[in-house]
């Protein structure tokens, strides 16, 4: 039996498919923090996160530790944060131990130009979800950040997934 090709029903259910792998503005915001003191950085990381794949994402930006330890208190909410190692207030990790002194269930993703092991192997002691190095591929940051997000999301909301970290692999390791 002869059908057409392009009947009205075929077009509605192609744009029902399409319509549902595009997140709507209706759609619940992912709270990410993005600790950074260089705009060109923040709106670089914004971008490169601000596609249909990763929803509808709510950053909330912060360009000292004290700023993002004030903002972490006002948004209990927040997911993940992504932290610089270098910010004008803190420097080295001094800014991830005190994120998580003061908020302990905090998930805390290091994004640095210092991809130094000792630094790494500390950080992933001191209870961060990962590190992600400033000149590492978009690809692994995306695959990094969606892993994260995913993994929290299975956890159900207000349970971070503390059990998944993502670390750089060393040659000593």
């Amino acid at each position: 039996r002869f059908r057409a090709p392009h009947t009205p029903a075929d077009a509605a259910k192609r744009e029902r498919n399409v319509m549902d792998s595009v997140p709507s503005r209706t759609q619940v915001h992912r709270k990410v923090m993005l600790v950074e003191d260089h705009d060109l950085v923040r709106l670089g990381v914004k971008a490169l996160f601000g596609t249909p794949e990763f929803g509808c994402i709510a950053w909330i930006e912060a360009s000292t530790l004290a700023d993002a330890l004030r903002l972490h208190a006002e948004h209990a909410d927040i997911e993940l944060i992504l932290l610089d190692l270098n910010l004008a207030d803190c420097k080295g990790l001094h800014g991830l131990s005190q994120m998580l002194a003061e908020h302990p269930l905090a998930r805390v993703l290091i994004l640095s130009g210092t991809q130094d092991e000792f630094v790494v192997r500390q950080a992933k002691a001191m209870g961060a979800a990962g590190y992600l190095h400033k000149a590492g591929s978009p690809e692994t940051m995306r695959d990094t950040l969606r892993s994260i997000l995913e993994l929290d999301a299975s956890c159900g909301s207000g349970s971070p997934a503390r059990g998944a970290q993502h670390f750089p692999k060393f040659p000593s390791a």
